[in-house]
């Protein structure tokens, strides 16, 4: 979906945004759902001038989530911006000194971002 985005947009390899996404299996979001939030994003980003891999978390509350700590610091350790879509009623703990930021922009006030704090 990722590739055909871009494919679309016709960009450059160093134009393009490329995502690591984790936990999208067991998130139990549609597959046309997943496409139309990574679409979202992938433009967002693109419109905020960003270019390069961001991390991307599904998170389902509901399930063993052991994974999100080693995400979000891949994430942090690699300075690409984090972005999580939750799928219940809250959201992953934030790692000491960040938060996560609600993206107002899209309307299902499910998108956060992982900010650090000043």
């Amino acid at each position: 979906m990722v590739r055909l985005l871009k494919r679309i947009l016709g960009l450059p390899q160093e134009e393009k945004i490329t995502f690591d996404c984790y936990g999208e299996d067991s998130s139990g979001v549609s597959h046309a759902i997943v496409q139309e939030i990574m679409e979202w994003i992938s433009l967002s980003l693109y419109h905020c001038g960003y270019r390069g891999n961001a991390q991307v978390i599904w998170y389902n509350e509901d399930v063993s989530n052991d994974w999100v700590q080693e995400a979000l610091q891949e994430g942090i350790r690699k300075d690409e911006p984090v972005l999580l879509y939750r799928t219940g009623m809250t959201t992953s703990s934030a790692p000491t000194g960040y938060y996560w930021r609600m993206v107002p922009e899209h309307p299902s006030t499910r998108i956060y971002q992982l900010e650090r704090h000043m």
